[in-house]
């Protein structure tokens, strides 16, 4: 048994060419659900789209990130203590982006997250498990 849940977190910090590349990125995989089209949207990201969406709602098509690609450490980086790497067409390694949360990812096992844009900022829900009895009242 064990427990499962969503946290949020907003990106903070973010350059001009990163917050373009997210956009790019972002728009690439929304036009490639609806149509079919790769103009350039990161391997993993197309095949978790086409396994995860059988109706297209432009509203609720986040950018998922699998879990074997999901970096989040903590730093002593001024900016933000927790940064996370999302991957990006035609960036080796990704890009690097600050989290304004700073939960505990330590003791919590990443599951997988979603790309967030809301009013043009962006947002990442990472699902965590903990291991462990749950007890409840």
């Amino acid at each position: 048994m064990g427990v499962k849940k969503t946290i949020k977190c907003k990106l903070v910090g973010l350059t001009k060419r990163k917050l373009e590349l997210l956009n790019r990125e972002y728009d690439n995989f929304q036009r490639y659900l609806k149509t079919g089209e790769d103009r350039g949207v990161y391997s993993a990201t197309k095949q978790q789209g086409k396994r995860t969406y059988r109706k297209i709602d432009p509203e609720k098509e986040y950018l998922f990130i699998r879990k074997d690609l999901m970096d989040i450490r903590k730093t002593d980086n001024k900016l933000a203590e927790v940064w996370a790497r999302i991957p990006i067409c035609g960036v080796r390694g990704g890009i690097k982006v600050a989290l304004a949360h700073q939960p505990s990812f330590e003791e919590w096992e990443i599951c997988g997250s979603k790309l967030v844009r809301k009013n043009g900022e962006f947002y990442l829900h990472v699902t965590v498990k903990k291991k462990g009895e749950v007890t409840g009242g």
